[in-house]
């Protein structure tokens, strides 16, 4: 397969393999044509440090920065005839689809061509009338006008209360430095994020992830009028978020009650569950940085899913190996913590044992030590 050569990808420059006498890479060719899955792994490989330092013969101290500078240039890098991304050819050829893989990455810029014209101005220009219906063209303009990105910025170590930053956008990512100048200052990283949305949907979307909505008390008059002043009164609570009067019997039931009480169970990883939780409430995609895989997905997802067995099938060739103690489990071990972020995160997930078996067969044994 193309993506098990790196230098099919990059040339000795550290940049994107030319093809076509256009100036096209691989991605471009994908994006012309609507491959996208191979869209997909063309960005997953660039994107993760493990294929750059496979290109490289070994991680170096360069690894990282050229990884990003890849994933970069994959994205953005014009061809040489009207200067157009892969962007601007998936949305004038009608493939929304590959349109959302490329505007799903928030590297993926919004840059015009040689005419000055952007991917919305040249979409389905040149799809055929099956690609270029009302509903598809609809559905691209809505995905290349100007997203915004809803972050969750961790410490290392969790030495800070995690937070839910400013929406931001592909030109101007979060900034990640902290406010004090110390050295001794813990560093921050982008833990996780949802998106694109419009930026009154993001701020929204912030606002509840940061702040669940909380009860507003109405007072009822009693019935015992034997008993005076504020005795009397019955009160009950009323949740904006569902628009429904909760009283004392049951407040605990209440959307933001349940919310607030979960993030106190869960102080370690309570905020990316509920931002996913959130994501999948209002139909928006959620990446989310997981350790062991080295990469941003959303685990509950094919994509992820076949990432984590995929792992799981790399640990299972180690136990074959002598004198090694090493379990079907993140890490080799399966009580490392990561290993319950990662059950929290597929609990409502239903695995396939036919396409996943590895990843079924953790899942179970998860599930009876929380339960033991």
């Amino acid at each position: 397969m193309m993506l098990c050569i790196p230098t099919l990808l990059i040339n000795g420059l550290n940049h994107p393999r030319v093809y076509t006498i256009r100036g096209e890479n691989a991605l471009h060719i994908a994006a012309r044509y609507g491959y996208y899955e191979i869209c997909i792994y063309i960005l997953e490989a660039i994107g993760s440090p493990l294929y750059v330092a496979w290109y490289q013969g070994g991680e170096t101290s360069t690894t990282h920065e050229v990884t990003a500078k890849l994933l970069e240039l994959f994205l953005n890098s014009p061809e040489r005839v009207r200067y157009e991304t892969p962007l601007h050819l998936a949305a004038q050829y009608g493939w929304e689809c590959v349109v959302r893989v490329l505007i799903s990455y928030p590297q993926c810029e919004l840059k015009p061509n040689r005419s000055g014209l952007y991917p919305k101005d040249l979409i389905c220009t040149r799809a055929p009338t099956s690609r270029s219906t009302p509903e598809i063209r609809s559905a691209i303009a809505e995905l290349v006008r100007k997203n915004y990105y809803v972050p969750l910025i961790r410490t290392e170590s969790d030495l800070e209360v995690p937070y839910v930053g400013e929406p931001f956008t592909r030109q101007k990512p979060p900034s990640l430095r902290h406010l004090s100048t110390s050295v001794l200052a813990p560093v921050q990283q982008m833990k996780a994020f949802a998106g694109p949305m419009t930026y009154r949907q993001a701020l929204l979307f912030a606002k509840l992830w940061q702040n669940p909505a909380r009860m507003s008390v109405v007072a009822c008059q009693g019935d015992d009028t034997d008993r005076p002043g504020p005795s009397r009164l019955d009160l009950r609570f009323l949740c904006p978020a569902s628009s429904r009067v909760y009283d004392k019997s049951n407040v605990s039931q209440s959307p933001g009650h349940i919310v607030r009480a979960f993030r106190r169970l869960n102080m370690r990883n309570a905020m990316e569950r509920i931002g996913c939780f959130l994501a999948k409430a209002q139909n928006v995609k959620w990446k989310e940085y997981w350790s062991f895989l080295d990469v941003y997905c959303d685990l509950s997802e094919p994509d992820g899913l076949r990432r984590f067995e995929e792992y799981l099938a790399n640990q299972a060739t180690l136990l074959f190996e002598p004198s090694n103690n090493a379990q079907i489990a993140i890490g080799g071990n399966i009580r490392k913590i990561e290993n319950l972020y990662a059950m929290h995160a597929l609990t409502h997930v239903d695995i396939d044992e036919q396409q996943y078996p590895l990843l079924a067969r953790w899942k179970k044994y998860m599930l009876f030590i929380m339960n033991t």
